[in-house]
């Protein structure tokens, strides 16, 4: 111990004698250089023994998934990817198709340092000796993990790589998915034309496929991706057609829900419909707290606070394109705006909880991307309480939602936020009648315009010509 090759003596164990870390690490290399079947003996055996441990056939509780996330460890170590794969964490982990980890736990560090094990170079190479067709499923999980820790340009590639692999394979329908997902990736991180043609690949891909669920899908991708592109009227056309193919596939379930229902709604609020909106999400909420995983509960929120601001802007006599958020018009506010401010106090209290209820709900879900969709609609609204509510704390909640979005956005490489970022922070600042974050509205909707520029996000075009008027105002 003196010398630092066991670790301190513990307490509640007393005589146990426990090697450091690093011994044991390089004792363990030793072996595994020197006795290369021993070493994958051993971990063949604490794969069985960490296998066996948890009571439950299907754990339920992070806790209770350690000992099966150390089989992992163990049997792939072992060379046993395929088994570990099979037997443990496709069947025991993700609960097979319901994606437990991630989508009922929101861990995805934990689910993708379980994956990592199930590569031979993280995130590119799979294990060889996994099969081609589970080759290309673990990339397509890495990248959806990596996707929801907000690390979008790692998971680019394993995209890509997937949808080259199903292709190669003639699964159509896995290669639809993957181009799917691969659009929407592209749209965030600001390549706007790329997110196109991919949303346009997936859905060639998926009619070939003639799967009914993901030639609706597929649709959606490509209308959300051509609304940011500003190609409204084509993208709400595709959203009317997939909802129809959803009609048909599944009577009973309507409307668009989960994220396909979300990016509808997103379109119809940048319309001022929040009407629609508001009926759309209040169903479709219904349905996913019944069905649905955090995720589609937290955006279906979303939905419905981005709606009830429009609806309290209403009432105060603004138009309804001023109450979008978090893309707002810069708006002269009419006399009977003040004047109306108290009758719509009640209105946008409800708004600003269920805002609340969004955010807290996204950051259980843990997707930094919505995250930072969450945070961007709830500053617009304290933007509002400062004119309407004349609440002056409220700038104060703006400006922390504000800068954790920059964070998010910068760290994630998540260039659509980070022009959103802009042009919220611009109105701030208007509303506020000084600068913020270091820089004047000027400088900020000049960064907005460059990052519009680079990506090709038009969408927000008409909104920049308002901060201008506003500022030559």
């Amino acid at each position: 111990r003196s010398l630092g090759l066991l670790n301190r003596e513990e307490a509640d164990h007393p005589g146990t004698l426990d090697c450091h870390p690093l011994v044991r690490q390089y004792f363990g290399a030793r072996l595994e250089e020197l006795h290369p079947a021993s070493w994958q003996q051993a971990h063949a055996r604490l794969y069985e023994y960490f296998k066996a441990l948890p009571e439950k056939e299907l754990p339920d509780t992070l806790e209770e998934m350690e000992s099966l996330f150390a089989a992992v460890r163990h049997g792939c170590a072992a060379g046993l990817h395929q088994q570990a794969l099979d037997a443990v964490y496709w069947s025991r982990i993700r609960h097979s198709n319901d994606n437990y980890l991630c989508r009922k736990l929101g861990a995805f560090a934990a689910d993708l340092s379980v994956l990592a094990h199930f590569f031979a170079h993280p995130w590119h190479t799979p294990a060889p000796s996994l099969t081609d067709a589970d080759k290309a499923v673990v990339l397509n999980w890495a990248a959806f993990g990596l996707r929801g820790l907000g690390r979008l340009a790692e998971a680019a590639k394993p995209m890509q790589a997937a949808v080259a692999m199903f292709s190669r394979q003639e699964n159509w329908k896995q290669a639809a998915i993957n181009a799917s997902n691969l659009s929407e990736l592209l749209l965030t991180i600001g390549k706007v034309d790329r997110a196109v043609a991919a949303g346009q690949q997936s859905v060639e891909l998926a009619d070939r496929s003639e799967d009914a669920a993901w030639r609706m899908l597929s649709r959606t991708t490509l209308a959300d991706a051509l609304h940011q592109a500003g190609e409204q009227d084509e993208a709400r056309a595709l959203f009317a057609q997939a909802e129809q193919l959803q009609q048909e596939r599944k009577p009973e379930y309507d409307r668009l829900y989960s994220l396909q229902g979300f990016q509808y709604c997103d379109l119809l609020l940048g319309l001022g419909q929040w009407q629609e909106v508001r009926e759309r999400a209040t169903q479709t909420l219904e349905w996913a707290k019944r069905h649905g995983g955090l995720l589609n509960i937290a955006l279906d929120q979303l939905s419905l606070g981005r709606a009830a601001l429009q609806e309290a802007l209403t009432q105060a006599g603004l138009p309804p394109a001023a109450g979008l958020a978090p893309d707002l018009a810069c708006v002269s506010l009419p006399d009977s705006a003040t004047a109306a401010a108290s009758r719509t106090g009640e209105s946008l209290q409800h708004a600003k909880d269920r805002l609340d209820q969004a955010v807290a709900g996204l950051r259980e879900a843990g997707e930094e991307e919505f995250i930072a969709r969450g945070l961007l609609a709830r500053a617009a609204w304290c933007r509002w309480a400062i004119v309407l509510l004349k609440q002056a704390d409220a700038l104060t909640q703006a400006l922390q939602d504000l800068q954790e979005t920059e964070e998010i956005a910068q760290r994630g490489g998540m260039r659509l936020h980070l022009i959103d970022f802009h042009l919220e922070v611009a109105r701030l600042a208007l509303t506020a009648g000084q600068d913020i974050l270091g820089r004047t509205p000027a400088e900020h909707l000049a960064a907005a315009k460059k990052g519009i520029d680079e990506t090709g996000y038009n969408r927000r075009l008409p909104e920049v010509a308002n901060i201008e008027e506003a500022l030559e105002g």
